[in-house]
């Protein structure tokens, strides 16, 4: 128990370091970029979005047959992350910035049932939001319900290879680049606002260096 939680706490350092990192990269506070992150996602923060695939169900069975389905992160996919923050197919088949819905608008066009958790956060990496469970095999049988994905890993790599492909996913990102850009602006027109203007103490300087005249004086009628 306690080896657990020591590697929960170095999982979580690591993860809060890794933060800071990204947040001085772009020129913002840990806070700001979390801010900016959140403004992002703030519509579907707790939307859960379910997809039956080609078996007919209702949303509340599909909520409880995902007890079995296999989970995806995008970290898992992400070309930018490291091993330690979850990338699990080497880097040259794995893409940046991949996002649930990505993985979703591939996932219903390969019919495959699967619900989205927009607001989970992956642990290794307090940034990345949402993951998505995914149907791949029969719950009676255990047989693939695709014969393209046999497995988990079978199934992010082909989605690191499709990703980058998606219509929607250049409309996302312009859309983040753009937001990120404007957050960016605001915080550096903030940040010059409170600033100390040029000049500023300059009647303190004059008051002191009156004092120093003051006291030069006295000391020439100390001569005489």
């Amino acid at each position: 128990m306690q080896r657990q939680r020591r590697e929960e706490e170095r999982i979580s350092s690591a993860a809060m370091n890794a933060a800071v990192s990204q947040a001085e990269a772009l020129g913002m506070t840990p806070e700001e970029l979390q801010q900016t992150i959140d403004q992002m996602h703030l519509h579907d923060q707790h939307a859960i979005v379910a997809y039956p695939g080609s078996r007919p169900r209702d949303q509340e069975q599909l909520l409880e047959d995902s007890k079995t389905f296999v989970t995806v992160w995008p970290n898992y996919l992400d070309a930018e992350k490291t091993l330690f923050q979850g990338r699990r197919i080497p880097k040259e088949k794995a893409c940046p910035n991949p996002s649930v819905h990505d993985i979703s608008d591939l996932l219903v066009q390969w019919e495959l049932a699967h619900i989205v958790e927009q607001h989970k956060r992956y642990p290794r990496d307090w940034l990345s939001y949402g993951r998505v469970r995914v149907e791949l095999k029969d719950p009676i049988t255990g047989a693939p319900l695709h014969p393209d994905f046999p497995s988990r890993r079978a199934l992010l790599l082909k989605l690191g290879e499709s990703i980058p492909g998606l219509s929607s996913r250049k409309v996302r990102l312009e859309a983040e680049a753009a937001a990120l850009k404007a957050a960016q602006q605001k915080n550096a027109a903030a940040a010059a606002a409170s600033a100390t203007p040029l000049g500023a103490g300059g009647g303190e300087s004059g008051e002191g260096g009156g004092g120093g005249n003051r006291k030069k004086k006295k000391g020439k009628k100390g001569r005489k």
